[in-house]
């Protein structure tokens, strides 16, 4: 009887792994949609709260609006004289200058992990943390304490710098809670592009908001893009990239995993993309 019963309940098997099959499709993409619109979100509000400290510092302290002062390799200075058409072609000169100058950084970064220079960029995004965190963080408090007349003594300014630099330090090149992380990078971001308003003419600065953009797509999506190079050199070392590098919108937490054949848990990482990795701790990342 068992044998005249296994042709029926084979057939009935295959249906089910047909729907079966079908249901675990409809999960996928389901997933997939849902993590690619958490994505979004993930990267939509650090942008906008970066946008909200940029706009109210410009609203409210007339120092980062007013442009006194210019960097040295945007030689082009505008003039309340000149036409439309001068200002655009000079303000496309300081864009090609400025453009070519991070191509040349970000292919020297390139190069640089590529033969494993570890510690020439660890002391490259330190020197630059230091500058963001400890200088230009002091110049925003002082230009916002005299731009609402209000004072401070040099002890206390000197302790809350010291505090706010050494901790974020801590945040970004070493380890530590990820919102405390995620807000130094904006308050970062948003601190350069502060610097890069104040001195940028203004339409040099509207130019190269564009041309920034088009650079990292170029960069990120051609085969031969730096930054896409950097990401496949990372993936096939099984490496995470600099946590000064990456925005990360998600914590990494740590499982164990074992092979198939039962050998013990080994260190694998996800795609960088979701910024999360698989190693044989039980503790957070």
């Amino acid at each position: 009887m068992q044998q005249q019963q296994q042709p029926g309940r084979r057939q009935m098997t295959q249906s089910e792994r047909e729907l079966e099959r079908q249901r675990i499709e409809q999960e996928e993409l389901e997933l997939e949609l849902k993590y690619g619109a958490d994505q979004v979100l993930a990267l939509i509000i650090p942008v906008s709260l970066c946008m909200v400290v940029v706009i109210a510092t410009i609203r409210s302290v007339t120092y980062f609006s007013t442009q006194d002062t210019q960097f040295v390799y945007s030689p082009y200075k505008e003039d309340s004289g000149e036409s439309s058409g001068q200002r655009l072609g000079g303000a496309l000169l300081n864009v090609i200058i400025i453009i070519g100058i991070i191509v040349a950084m970000t292919i020297l970064l390139v190069i640089l992990y590529k033969y494993r220079c570890y510690r020439a960029i660890h002391g490259w995004l330190i020197i630059s943390s230091l500058l963001l965190l400890f200088f230009f963080s002091f110049t925003y408090i002082q230009q916002v304490l005299e731009a609402h007349n209000a004072t401070i003594d040099w002890i206390t300014m000197a302790f809350v710098i010291w505090n706010f630099g050494c901790v974020g330090m801590v945040c970004i090149h070493w380890k530590g809670p990820l919102l405390l992380q995620q807000a130094y990078l904006i308050l970062a971001s948003a601190l350069m592009a502060l610097v890069l308003i104040k001195n940028l003419p203004e339409w040099t600065t509207w130019i190269l908001l564009g041309a920034i953009a088009i650079y990292d797509l170029v960069a990120v999506l051609c085969p031969k893009g730096p930054l896409r190079i950097l990401v496949e050199t990372a993936q096939e070392r099984d490496e995470p990239l600099f946590p000064a590098l990456i925005y990360s919108s998600k914590m990494a937490w740590i499982v164990n995993m074992a092979d198939e054949d039962g050998n013990p848990p080994r260190r694998k990482s996800a795609s960088p993309d979701r910024r999360e990795s698989v190693t044989d701790s039980p503790e957070p990342q």
